[in-house]
């Protein structure tokens, strides 16, 4: 993944990541960079506050959470949620 366009992203699957924070859950998207080897977090909130029309990966950087690999295949994401 070089960068997600956010036409990717559904409305509804935005529409749902909303109501969930609405009613007190959590909502994120996790995106993997293969050709970097990083995985980055990016709760409902952070998504709605990028303008650009895609998230590459100074995006990603900028404003998503850097996931670490505990184990291979295993991402630690619990400290960001």
């Amino acid at each position: 993944l070089k960068s997600l366009p956010f036409q990717n992203i559904k409305d509804h699957q935005l529409k749902y990541m909303k109501n969930v924070v609405k009613h007190g859950g959590i909502s994120f998207f996790i995106l993997g960079y293969q050709k970097y080897d990083e995985f980055f977090l990016f709760n409902y909130e952070t998504l709605e506050s990028i303008e650009n029309k895609s998230i590459s990966i100074d995006d990603a950087r900028k404003y998503g959470f850097k996931l670490d690999v505990v184990y291979p295949g295993i991402l630690d994401f619990v400290n960001f949620i």
